[in-house]
């Protein structure tokens, strides 16, 4: 029960709270920012690539994100870095 608390809780943090957080090593915050992007960046990818490479596409994408997090300064926002990263 308490896990599920502590997941609803992080639920409503900012994405750069999430950012710090999965910069220390929490993977339930990536994991929110995941949730929270996947739709968005997938539907970009559709418009982008064929429909065989979507999902590909996609996975590298945050694989890319998850790699470069610890690079983001917060010097823009989060959602600004994600979207050149998916451009």
């Amino acid at each position: 029960m308490n896990h599920q608390k502590s997941i609803l809780d992080n639920a409503s943090l900012s994405d750069e709270e999430l950012v710090r957080s999965a910069q220390n090593g929490k993977q339930d915050a990536f994991n929110l920012l995941y949730e929270r992007y996947f739709p968005n960046v997938l539907a970009r990818v559709r418009f982008k690539v064929p429909e065989s490479d979507v999902e590909d596409v996609t996975q590298e994408i945050f694989i890319a994100v998850l790699k470069s997090l610890g690079s983001f300064k917060g010097q823009s926002k989060f959602n600004t870095w994600i979207w050149t990263i998916t451009n």
